[in-house]
């Protein structure tokens, strides 16, 4: 029997040099406004009114609901900056969140549009509390 030989692992961390993330260089994420909430920054949203956490059915191409008293990866949200208020929502399915003429929220997107395009308000007095404006201007 030949005697196994072990090769050592080489590993190298490239953050810092080909992404620069908020942590690494605070500094250069100062002059940003909302700069918590930059793209692929993760997000629940839970409902003051039903006490519950919104989460996309099925983790995506269905409709979303606010009944979940968890949150995991369907009540999870990705963000995808338009502006520094303006926002697309993506699941867990890689889907967009979008307003349906009926003012119905569903999360079956393929591509960011106006209707994929919501406005995270902020609490004057508590920054992580936000109401979310939809495109057609009613809040969820």
């Amino acid at each position: 029997m030949a005697a196994s030989h072990r090769l050592p692992v080489r590993a190298v961390n490239l953050g810092g040099w080909l992404v620069t993330e908020g942590w690494m260089w605070p500094s250069h994420f100062e002059d940003i406004p909302n700069n918590d909430l930059l793209d692929g920054t993760q997000l629940q949203f839970k409902s003051v009114k039903q006490n519950a956490y919104v989460a996309a059915e099925n983790g995506g191409g269905a409709g979303l609901v606010a009944n979940r008293p968890q949150a995991s990866g369907w009540e999870t949200f990705k963000l995808w900056r338009v502006n520094e208020v303006k926002f697309n929502f993506k699941v867990f399915g890689n889907q967009f969140v979008s307003v349906q003429s009926d003012g119905s929220l569903v999360a079956t997107g393929v591509m960011p549009r106006r209707p994929e395009t919501f406005q995270l308000v902020r609490s004057p007095n508590d920054k992580y509390r936000m109401r979310i404006m939809a495109p057609n201007g009613f809040f969820l």
